[in-house]
């Protein structure tokens, strides 16, 4: 694919999210979907990569491609569809939504887009899979309540870093 060619393709990709060419008009627009059942945290894993969509309750969504040697972090929009969801960014993922075990899982497609428009991590990608919704670990209870009220450390509310923290920078956490 030539330089031109590629930035033609990108330009007119964002061009359709920006300008929501993508977006569902109202008169198609399903019932809206449960929030508990679409909003929160998606994630995969194939190969050495890994998947999260990060779906927010104001329609907004962010794509995070965690791949070897890189990662990539897209901004996105989501609409309802029968049975699930649909999710545009640069490479768009229909969602339907099933219960199974307790909990919520998505069956998912992914947009098939040109191979030479698409990095190694995700060209190897299956287009078919699928995702499921992460625990939302809230801090409820008393004793969430009484660990949020720790102060905080003195060192923090300094201008500057600690004098100490480019010599402990990257070093692991060793028992004392």
């Amino acid at each position: 694919m030539t330089a031109q060619r590629f930035t033609q393709a990108l330009t007119a990709l964002f061009a359709a999210v920006i300008f929501g060419l993508c977006v569902v008009s109202a008169e198609d627009t399903p019932a809206p979907i449960s929030d508990k059942e679409g909003v929160g945290v998606w994630s995969t894993r194939y190969g050495g990569s890994d998947v999260y969509i990060f779906i927010n309750e104001d329609r907004t969504a962010y794509l995070v491609w965690l791949m070897k040697g890189g990662h990539q972090i897209m901004d996105a929009k989501w609409v309802p569809a029968i049975g699930g969801m649909i999710v545009y960014g640069p490479i768009r993922f229909r969602f339907w939504l099933e219960k199974q075990n307790g909990g919520t899982i998505a069956k998912v497609e992914m947009e098939q887009l040109p191979l030479d428009m698409l990095g190694e991590g995700i060209r190897t990608f299956p287009s078919a899979l699928y995702m499921k919704k992460e625990r939302n670990w809230e801090l409820k209870g008393p004793f969430f309540e009484e660990f949020a009220k720790r102060p905080v450390p003195d060192a923090w509310n300094a201008e500057k870093a600690p004098l100490d923290f480019d010599q402990r920078a990257r070093k692991p956490r060793l028992p004392e």
